[in-house]
């Protein structure tokens, strides 16, 4: 079992809003202010596998460029359908309200969002087309004509959509109401939100309702593109 950096000596929570402490049955048996650090028991493990929550680690060289990124985990229980992290002596807080985690923030692999654009039927979905992804499988090989322009045929969602060529364009456009599974997000201030299994991505200003909790669960894309596993 690896573990990296504490606080101060001590694994420490940030919390993002005010939480409850709950009792191995899901009940509320206590309440913490997100003023103030939480300690935890347990430690981060270094993982090369897909897990529902996790923290990046970077590597930094003597220029102050980031080389490569490690993934760990803190292990999560999962109680009545939500999941939590444990706080030692049977007490339990909701990942959902953890900021970060020794300092790392705390990240998510999955977050279903509702697109939307008012006035108009459909949502623009922007790619990046780069070297990587024919190598991941991300963009299929080939490419076809749509309307008289090159266009790529990218994976959203689990489907087969056409996406013009290009860094960060517009291509296919998906209807206002559809439910995308998004893993990651670029730098602002203007989000993008990557479409997960893809390298396709919806505008922050498209999702329906608050982005808040979106934006501090998932990580940045560069981030996931330099993962050593």
């Amino acid at each position: 079992m690896d573990s990296i950096g504490k606080v101060n000596g001590r694994n420490t929570f940030r919390l993002l809003n005010n939480s409850y402490i709950y009792n191995a049955s899901g009940k509320k048996i206590g309440s913490l202010s997100y003023r103030y650090p939480v300690y935890f028991s347990g430690s981060l493990r270094k993982t090369s596998q897909d897990k529902r929550y996790y923290v990046l680690e970077s590597n930094i060289d003597s220029q102050a460029y980031t080389t490569s990124t490690e993934k760990y985990y803190l292990p999560y229980k999962k109680i009545k359908n939500s999941y939590y992290y444990s706080l030692g002596k049977g007490r339990y807080i909701n990942v959902r309200n953890v900021a970060t985690i020794n300092g790392l923030q705390n990240c998510s692999n999955s977050e279903k969002i509702t697109v939307t654009a008012p006035g108009r039927q459909t949502v623009p979905v922007y790619v990046v087309n780069d070297s990587s992804d024919a190598k991941t499988g991300k963009v299929l090989p080939g490419v076809v004509k749509v309307k008289g322009v090159n266009a790529h045929r990218v994976i959203v969602d689990g489907k087969t959509v056409n996406v013009g060529a290009g860094d960060m364009i517009l291509g296919q456009r998906i209807p206002s109401g559809t439910t995308v599974t998004v893993n990651a997000k670029t730098a602002g201030p203007q989000y993008k939100y990557q479409i997960k299994g893809t390298h396709t991505f919806i505008s922050a200003s498209n999702i329906k309702g608050s982005t808040t909790k979106i934006s501090n669960l998932l990580p940045y894309y560069v981030d996931l593109d330099k993962l050593n596993n």
